[in-house]
């Protein structure tokens, strides 16, 4: 989360994430995109707004993009802004807020959006999360009904430092899936999925030693 009030939020304070690489976090995250033109995208846009609201609240840029190591996984280091093509700030600042209000259930109690023009590059949008307290949230859009909470966290402290691995693992993955969703297609190889598959029977194996250790009763 940028360190500043939110109506107090400048180009500066945009700009200086970028020069000084801060790397998002659970309370910061980019995106290279803002599509909502589908009901997919609609959807998938809901769900990143409902994790960070079940979670621990946090500030969403879109409009800047992050590096990419060598084998294009998206780092989470932004390197620079590529604005988005808005032709009134405003009324898309009214119409994601719109979105978010009759897309989730219950109504998240606080959620900013603010249009930040970046001088000589262009526009960003910032949307504000409030962490709730009346969570869990569910995107509820198009008769969907989903819930999305950012779990990591939770999974480390729960099965320790034998879980690091796999979690780092997802973790790299949810950023690729970000690429995906937000901004082009053929990211994934197939052998990328073939390792998802693999690691996910891996996680499965440690969760029910987990269970089975801490809480036998629950064990298949």
């Amino acid at each position: 989360m940028l360190p500043v009030r939110f109506e107090d939020i400048r180009s500066a304070d945009i700009l200086r994430l970028v020069q000084e690489k801060v790397s998002e976090h659970k309370k910061l995250e980019y995106k290279q995109r803002l599509s909502i033109g589908t009901g997919d995208e609609k959807a998938e846009f809901l769900a990143d707004i409902s994790s960070f609201a079940n979670a621990s609240g946090g500030d969403i840029l879109f409009g800047i993009s992050d590096e990419r190591d060598q084998n294009g996984t998206p780092t989470g280091i932004p390197s620079e802004i590529m604005p988005l093509l808005v032709g009134n700030p405003a009324s898309e600042c009214a119409r994601i807020e719109q979105l978010i209000e009759t897309g989730i259930q219950p109504k998240i109690p606080f959620v900013q959006v603010k249009a930040v023009d970046i001088p000589e590059h262009g526009m960003v949008i910032v949307v504000r999360v409030g962490k709730s307290w009346v969570a869990p949230h569910m995107v509820t859009y198009a008769n969907r009904s989903w819930f999305y909470r950012l779990t990591f966290d939770a999974a480390r402290l729960a099965l320790g430092a034998s879980a690091a691995r796999s979690l780092d693992f997802f973790e790299a993955c949810r950023r690729k899936r970000n690429t995906i969703d937000y901004d082009q297609a053929s990211v994934a190889t197939d052998t990328e999925a073939a390792e998802i598959t693999i690691e996910a029977g891996s996680f499965l194996e440690l969760v029910e030693q987990w269970i089975e250790t801490h809480h036998p009763k629950l064990a298949k």
